[in-house]
């Protein structure tokens, strides 16, 4: 073979290799995040960036990191004291998201029974580790009472937690109850209808990549971003019981009756003065 020959092979071979390299950089879900990177994480950080709308007025979810995710974040570490690089490094990871969180389920945890005709409160404690900004560690806090709100000096700026029902004899059952701020402690819930009664039912609380991924709303979630995943299902089974049809909605139901008859009445009463019209006009 001559050195032509291999010359031209070298040379064609890097032609065609060169661009599939940039086109690896730019979808790979690497641990730094920066301009020209384009993957699902990136999409992630979008929509976390997107629930303030003075860091992300521009709410696009693309997947790439352009110039104005570039901005967002930027923005994010202005409000953070931190260099505003525009970069999304293992710092800014800790800055976005609570770090070394440990969750409790407080309530229910275990031989509850939940009646559908009332709210009843879902309860949990919250430690969270140090956040680092520019190269220090600042002091965790935690929550030591149920009914207690506790942050960190400088909370995280991303912490959305997944509450959700699970039940031990349907391993694949999960009903989604809702999404809540990790240091509210406390979610409201009413049991709807649509839950079977049983008695073996566990309050689970996720956090970073054990969050089911939604879609809707503000129940967005990081599926591929986060660097941390934590949750914690109630100890002991609670019961689910009561719903049909209460009082409160019989006499809903009866009222709804009586307009509808008024409406009816209305109606045939209308019906009679056309008639009348029509057979005089007869006449």
């Amino acid at each position: 073979m001559s050195l032509k020959y291999l010359l031209f092979i070298v040379v064609l071979s890097g032609f065609l290799v060169l661009p599939f390299s940039i086109f690896a950089q730019t979808t790979s879900d690497s641990q730094t995040l920066q301009r020209g990177v384009r993957s699902d994480s990136v999409k992630d950080l979008q929509n976390i960036l997107k629930t303030d709308p003075s860091i992300y007025p521009q709410g696009l979810v693309t997947g790439f990191f352009g110039p104005m995710t570039e901005n967002a974040v930027k923005r994010l570490q202005a409000k953070y004291g931190l260099p505003q690089t525009g970069i999304v490094n293992d710092e800014m990871f800790q800055t976005i998201f609570p770090n070394n969180v440990q969750l409790k389920v407080i309530s229910p945890n275990g031989g509850e029974s939940w009646d559908k005709s009332a709210n009843h409160s879902i309860l949990w404690q919250v430690t969270i580790g140090p956040i680092i900004r520019n190269g220090e560690e600042l002091s965790p806090a935690s929550s030591s009472s149920p009914t207690a709100v506790m942050e960190p000096p400088v909370p995280p700026f991303f912490r959305k937690i997944s509450i959700d029902l699970v039940r031990d004899s349907a391993p694949y059952f999960r009903y989604h109850i809702g999404t809540s701020d990790l240091y509210q402690i406390q979610y409201r819930w009413q049991v709807p209808d649509s839950i079977s009664n049983a008695s073996d039912y566990r309050a689970q609380i996720s956090v970073g990549g054990d969050v089911p991924c939604l879609e809707s709303g503000a129940d967005i979630c990081p599926m591929y971003f986060p660097r941390y995943s934590f949750s914690d299902t109630s100890d002991n089974v609670f019961s689910i019981t009561g719903g049909g049809i209460s009082n409160d909605k019989i006499a809903k139901l009866k009222a709804l009756i009586e307009q509808i008859q008024q409406q009816i009445n209305n109606l045939q009463s209308q019906l009679q003065s056309l008639r009348q019209v029509v057979n005089s006009l007869r006449d």
